[in-house]
């Protein structure tokens, strides 16, 4: 089945009604995620969803077109939009925080969420990260992280003998690698601790002084 990329939940709503829509769709995914994270994404149902918001199902089903597109939304909200959006002119000046930031929040962000519900994204990894002809689709998550790297790598301050985007990939691929082992070791391990000591290592030879 075709996924498409969710649409991000906007903080510039142009009008009441666009605001509450967000805003509702966004307690119709926070409630999910609890209920798969409890429960599981398999045992958890719609109806369950439309009791936990205490909206109908006909309400979830027009924010959400099933179980799977709460689900892919996901990338959306582990996009951290503001910490690689504000104030970038300054923050291109130190790229190696910024960017350890990111990826930390990003491992917390999975540990968070839990191993089960973790595991089961995974598992739908073609569905959620590749494009058909298996290319990298444009998650929020890796264009934000990809412009940041490009402009700190026009301040001079982060490697320019590779591409921005192939920069992106090389540093996904490390935080794939710590979360699937996690994974596999089924979360008995701290995820975001052994991110905060491995990634810096990896992460300096991209880093200018």
């Amino acid at each position: 089945m075709k996924t498409t990329e969710p649409e991000p939940f906007s903080a510039k709503a142009q009008t009441k009604r666009d605001l509450e829509r967000q805003l509702k769709k966004q307690h119709i995914y926070d409630k999910a995620i609890e209920l798969f994270s409890t429960y599981g994404y398999a045992e958890t149902t719609i109806a369950d969803i439309s009791k936990a918001t205490g909206m109908s199902t006909g309400s979830i089903y027009h924010y959400y077109r099933n179980k799977e597109a709460i689900l892919m939304q996901l990338g959306v909200q582990m996009s951290q939009v503001e910490l690689l959006q504000n104030n970038r002119e300054e923050k291109v000046k130190h790229p190696y925080d910024v960017i350890y930031e990111y990826l930390i929040g990003y491992a917390a962000a999975w540990e968070n969420l839990g191993v089960g519900l973790t595991k089961y994204v995974y598992g739908l990894f073609d569905r959620v990260y590749l494009t058909e002809d298996l290319t990298y689709k444009n998650l929020l998550v890796y264009e934000h992280l990809t412009s940041y790297i490009s402009l700190a790598q026009e301040h001079g301050t982060f490697d320019q003998s590779i591409s921005a985007r192939k920069a992106c990939e090389y540093l996904f691929t490390f935080c794939r690698g710590l979360i699937f082992e996690w994974i596999l070791f089924n979360g008995s391990f701290s995820l975001t601790e052994q991110a905060q000591s491995m990634l810096p290592r990896t992460l300096k030879t991209f880093i200018v002084e």
